[in-house]
């Protein structure tokens, strides 16, 4: 796959997962079709994972940053845990009136529950992996897949145009 696809694919695969996720987080918990999400979370991490190694073959030329590094890193931890395990979790939060209280919208208060789909809590299982599994727990663990696929994307949009200038 050339370059130019492997951008185009990396944008597709996150928009769908930015569409699954949007969808799911918006309905109930038990809706939630488990399978295909995992599914597309995966396609997303690979077509990461395949963007972010040609990124790390250049990372001299292209000049990235240790943190842009770092949190490449954090995305291909993730993608090698996905192989093998689910990395993702539902989490639910009840809406009691002391929540509402703080953060309500006018007109937009509810009482209720509202879940969203994080990282999950992975281990660390290779002594190799130690620096990939800092990255994780930084960036990723915990926090709402939905905010975080943007930081994933952006670092393959950033770096990959100079990257395909450099093949030309």
């Amino acid at each position: 796959m050339d370059l130019e696809n492997k951008l185009a694919t990396a944008k597709l695969e996150t928009e769908k997962l930015a569409k699954i996720i949007s969808k799911a987080e918006s309905s109930d918990a038990e809706s939630v079709d488990v399978q295909d999400l995992d599914r597309i979370l995966l396609f997303t991490l690979i077509i990461y994972g395949i963007c972010n190694n040609d990124l790390y073959q250049k990372k001299d030329k292209l000049k990235i940053s240790e943190k842009d590094l770092e949190k490449m890193n954090a995305f291909y931890f993730a993608y090698n845990k996905a192989k093998h395990t689910t990395v993702f979790k539902i989490e639910e939060k009840d809406l009691s009136y002391g929540s509402i209280v703080g953060n309500a919208v006018v007109g937009k208060a509810q009482l209720g529950k509202t879940f969203g789909i994080v990282w999950a809590k992975l281990k660390k299982t290779r002594a190799k992996d130690r620096e990939k599994y800092a990255a994780y727990k930084k960036y990723l663990e915990g926090q709402k897949i939905l905010d975080t696929i943007s930081m994933g994307i952006d670092l393959i949009k950033q770096y990959y145009p100079k990257l395909i200038e450099i093949y030309k």
